[in-house]
């Protein structure tokens, strides 16, 4: 994706405050909705979908939802949930896509110092560390998890929740696991698919978006079924209403890119 300039972004922040939003004319697109009070979930959720945006309107839908990303983590920037979208909005700064006020860089710092109970959640967070301030001890933290992701994710005595976030984890960040093998990585992934069909698991958006993710990851280099992943994306779309806004971008995500 071409990184716009400064300039082309300081034009596009002045013409926001003067041009209306969007007309919601386009059903392909979650407008954002200044009477709604958006989740961090939700939030994060669609700034991971725009960050990829393919038009103007996609930018000015993204910049909309980075401003209640903002006002949101600003009032609560210590609560677990604010972890991952705190993260999603420094790397939109990273890549420059988005202007961020620097105490962001402070909140992700802060973010990556509280238990969340989650061990996975802190993956990307210390990662983005390493890459902003070049943070070897967040990278070497990163890297622990990651590969006790990687060995929780190949035992089939794991929690299949975990197991999932586990085997995303340890997909999408292989290049830091010691002994990385695709194809055990892709028994795993076909194992979890099949336990979930087989037994009717009853899976959060969130968690069947991961399968997804993990899934494109794979399938280039090792047998992952097709039927499975459209069977996953058939699930992930029944999930999509307007009273689950996560949802509706992690299937929209979903139908565009994997």
């Amino acid at each position: 994706m071409q990184t716009l300039s400064e300039f082309e972004i300081s034009v596009l922040e002045n013409l926001a405050l003067i041009l209306p939003l969007p007309e919601r004319v386009d059903d392909d697109k979650i407008f954002p909705d200044p009477t709604r009070k958006y989740s961090p979930e939700e939030l994060a959720a669609l700034l991971h979908l725009y960050g990829k945006y393919r038009d103007m309107t996609e930018l000015e839908i993204l910049h909309e939802y980075v401003d209640y990303a903002l006002d949101l983590i600003k009032d609560s920037p210590r609560l677990p949930a604010m972890t991952r979208l705190i993260t999603e909005v420094a790397d939109l700064g990273r890549k420059g896509i988005i202007h961020i006020p620097a105490w962001i860089h402070k909140a992700l710092q802060d973010a990556v110092t509280r238990d969340t109970g989650n061990p996975t959640e802190l993956v990307e967070p210390l990662l983005l560390l390493y890459l902003v301030n070049n943070d070897k001890a967040a990278q070497r933290k990163a890297k622990h998890i990651i590969n006790s992701c990687y060995r929780a994710a190949r035992e089939s005595e794991t929690e299949l929740n975990g197991r999932i976030d586990c085997l995303h984890i340890a997909v999408t960040c292989c290049d830091y696991v010691s002994r990385f093998n695709v194809r055990k990585a892709g028994e795993a992934w076909n194992e979890i698919s099949h336990r979930i069909f087989a037994e009717s698991y009853n899976l959060s958006p969130d968690k069947i978006f991961n399968l997804l993710e993990a899934a494109n990851e794979l399938a280039g280099y090792t047998p992952i079924p097709s039927d499975a992943r459209q069977k996953l994306k058939n699930r992930l779309k029944e999930t999509a209403t307007p009273h689950s806004i996560a949802a509706c971008a992690y299937s929209r995500y979903a139908a565009l890119y994997l």
